[in-house]
């Protein structure tokens, strides 16, 4: 028996702006209208969804924890009641070079996101922007979307379109998602 589906979502480059200098601050925060569009559409549905963010800033001493999580509540705040349907955020605080489990891509935080959550890895997927987010998706079994609104060079889409459906941006998949979950077809965008 299938559960509940879960979405699974990195912030930076799907919801909001990605800065290359971190989302630091509340002015920094920058939504993405597909992002918000793509929020809505899940929460009508009525699908769980789980941020699952890196965010080295902390690692490198440039915020604190306390920090980047009042920056992450004024990003749902900005993103309006779509932000319903996000009942959990994953952190991982930690640079590439910690070598922790829990920093995308290693999938540390979709596991722990598909046990408190109670689902599997069918009944998820992972929306990203950059290849670890992609990567992270692999390793724990989920479907791995890949979206045009961050980190993603061309040569990142050429590589990884094999293995992950690269989309226009958050609204574009979770269209496609919703489809595939009522058994209908559709175009890649």
């Amino acid at each position: 028996m299938a559960g509940r589906p879960v979405a699974l979502l990195d912030r930076d480059g799907v919801l909001v702006r990605n800065l290359d200098g971190y989302v630091r601050d509340e002015r920094d925060v920058v939504v993405l209208d597909g992002g918000r569009r793509g929020l809505e559409l899940l929460a009508r549905a009525g699908v769980q969804v789980a941020v699952v963010t890196n965010q080295a800033c902390v690692g490198k001493g440039l915020l604190d924890e306390r920090r980047v999580l009042e920056v992450h509540d004024h990003v749902l705040a900005s993103l309006g009641p779509a932000a319903r349907c996000v009942v959990a955020t994953y952190v991982c605080p930690h640079r590439a070079d910690d070598g922790c489990p829990c920093r995308k891509p290693a999938p540390g935080m979709v596991h722990a996101a598909l046990h408190d959550l109670g689902a599997g890895p069918d009944d998820a997927f992972l929306v990203g922007d950059a290849p670890g987010d992609v990567h992270a998706a692999l390793a724990a079994g989920v479907r791995a979307h890949l979206v045009r609104t961050g980190r993603a060079t061309p040569d990142d889409v050429r590589a990884l379109a094999p293995v992950a459906r690269v989309a226009a941006d958050l609204e574009a998949v979770v269209r496609h998602e919703l489809a595939r979950r009522d058994g209908r077809v559709t175009v890649d965008a």
